[in-house]
């Protein structure tokens, strides 16, 4: 317990620092790529370690400044490993056992069983690494039988209490389904921008003009923002396959305003129906959250500009689209870009029926309008707002 509330100040005060120093993006970045991550992570654990072992709970034999130092480095080191290993050990065990992963998807108790497995190992294994640690900084020798058996029993016993702790926390995916490769998959709503492993995708398959910041983002996703931004993602066998990021813009005249900005999959696992099981977790979960929604409005670049650089991979995504049952619904609709100074780029709204009509042409500028007002801060003034949102014409082949 005493680790649990030193973890929890040592990240907060990680973000803190980060974000003082006006680095929050970096920050989020770093948290998304595997090396860096698991750097900030390890150095993350192991602080809590050494403040923990080193200030609240020093033990007795040399002068205590000794040995509040020496169980500093142990204790950093114990849960240095457990961090890193339990880590993975995670991803090795879900990647290579579907059925594993199935188990601890679909119950708490499930959840419990398969985590204290895991990370009773990876407890074990620490609390043998800090057993040495200890000795040698103490006596300079390796550590006997006797004391590695302890500490990694002890060391065990405390991962399966984090495996509890971890199983309170369990909350039931919003879908499943076994993928075509026999893959396990669940779709998941996210608090806030969650983790962060989904930021590589994002950043793989989208352009840097097209990508707004995390931190206004993040912002978004707070409640009472006004869009609501949320994160949804995908996960096949404990790795992150995919994600989406979609904003309510709140009751227009004609219903919910939601609008799906980004979708994208890793790109190592694309054509194994993903993208499409994910698209189709994300409309039911709005479906049965906004009964109002017409249906789902969709932010895509035209394959036809001139000055797309990405033509082939806009023309993809329009077709992958279309198999899914949007429809394109205005033709000149504008994207402004995230780099100031920018040229907006040209761009298609694609419309996803859940139910009834489509936007009438008032509703679907309407909508824009809130898009660009509330999505891109751009002023209701803005002499850009009012042309676009003014010159958009809906395509009527849309109507039902």
């Amino acid at each position: 317990v005493p680790f649990m509330f030193c973890r929890k100040a040592v990240k907060l005060g990680s973000e803190a620092g980060f974000a003082a120093l006006g680095k929050e993006e970096l920050y989020l970045s770093l948290k998304g790529h595997k090396l860096y991550s698991n750097l900030l992570t390890g150095a993350e654990a192991f602080s809590a370690g050494a403040l923990q072992s080193g200030l609240l709970a020093p033990s007795r034999g040399l002068d205590l400044r000794s040995e509040r130092l020496i169980n500093g480095i142990s204790g950093g080191a114990a849960f240095l490993t457990f961090e890193l290993a339990s880590q993975e050990l995670s991803k090795h065990c879900f990647k290579n056992s579907a059925s594993l992963f199935a188990i601890s998807e679909k119950s708490r108790l499930g959840n419990f069983a398969v985590h204290a497995g895991i990370y009773g190992l990876a407890g074990a294994a620490s609390g043998a690494a800090a057993s040495e640690v200890h000795s040698i900084l103490t006596n300079g020798e390796l550590a006997n039988n006797c004391d590695l058996a302890k500490n990694a029993w002890s060391m065990a016993i405390t991962g399966v209490g984090f495996a509890g702790i971890k199983s309170l926390n369990y909350t039931a995916p919003d879908a499943v389904w076994v993928g075509k490769d026999g893959s396990f998959n669940s779709f998941r709503s996210q608090s806030g921008l969650g983790d962060g492993k989904w930021q590589s995708i994002f950043e793989k398959s989208f352009p840097a003009d097209e990508i707004q910041e995390y931190s206004f983002l993040n912002s978004l996703t707070k409640p009472g923002a006004n869009p609501e931004v949320k994160l949804h993602t995908s996960i096949r066998n404990g790795e992150t396959s995919a994600f989406s990021i979609s904003s309510n813009y709140g009751n227009g005249s004609e219903g919910a305003q939601l609008l799906l900005a980004y979708i994208a999959t890793d790109p190592s696992l694309r054509s194994k129906g993903i993208a499409a099981r994910h698209l189709r977790a994300l409309s039911e979960s709005y479906i049965n959250e906004q009964p109002s929604a017409r249906g789902l409005l969709i932010e895509v670049e035209n394959p036809e500009s001139q000055f797309l650089t990405n033509k082939e991979q806009a023309l993809q995504r329009l077709k992958f689209y279309d198999r899914q049952g949007a429809k394109v619904i205005t033709d000149n609709y504008l994207i402004p870009s995230t780099e100031a100074g920018q040229a907006p780029l040209e761009g298609k709204l694609l419309f996803l029926p859940f139910k009834g009509e489509p936007p009438s042409q008032s509703g679907l500028q309407e909508f824009v309008k809130n898009i660009y007002v509330k999505g891109y801060e751009l002023s209701p003034e803005d002499p850009f707002v009012q042309s676009a949102v003014g010159g958009l014409k809906k395509n009527e082949a849309v109507s039902h």
